[in-house]
């Protein structure tokens, strides 16, 4: 039977409302935290290849547009980049959010910036618009994979993200 409310819950009824939460039947008891999001590997590949072509792209970029730089290893980093993208299953997930994520980068780093640098914006342009036309190209796309109904972020799905951030990191010590 849960707590009655307390006599102030006309003046604050949201405390009570959060301070009841059962957080052991939200994590345990259902088991959707530890449940696995999809039975195929290839999502799971996907989401081990998201990270290294996320961070190698933008790194790549990065160099690539700076001046008086050496451009040997931002070109390596975009070959790099591109064969993520090329042993990907779902390429157009991976390809959309690799755009999104760098034009919120660059547009970014031109608000953040004091002198306001023109290629920032250029590769936000560039890299929005074709973020949008690829959005719009895509309206129907359904991936190859299952993912199961009604699941949501699951602890096994963050322990692959952060082991690819984390051997991302390490490549990137030895690149």
């Amino acid at each position: 039977m849960p707590p009655s409310p307390p006599a102030n819950f006309a003046l604050a009824p949201w405390k009570f409302r959060f301070s009841c939460m059962n957080w052991q039947s939200i994590v345990y008891g259902n088991g959707d935290a530890l449940r696995w999001p999809s039975d195929d590997i290839n999502y799971y590949r996907d989401l081990i290849l998201l990270w290294p072509l996320l961070l190698f792209l933008v790194a790549g970029i990065t160099n690539l547009l700076t001046r008086g730089a050496n451009h040997g290893p931002g070109l390596k980093l975009i070959v790099l980049a591109l064969a993520m993208i090329s042993i990907a299953k779902e390429k157009r997930l991976l390809l959309g959010g690799a755009l999104g994520f760098c034009a919120w980068q660059s547009m970014f780093s031109f608000v953040v910036q004091r002198e306001h640098d023109w290629r920032a914006l250029a590769t936000s342009i560039l890299t929005g618009v074709s973020f949008l036309l690829l959005i719009r190209a895509c309206a129907d796309y359904q991936p190859s994979y299952r993912i199961k109904r009604g699941s949501s972020i699951s602890v096994v799905a963050l322990l692959v993200g952060l082991v690819s951030l984390g051997l991302t990191l390490i490549a990137f010590r030895y690149l």
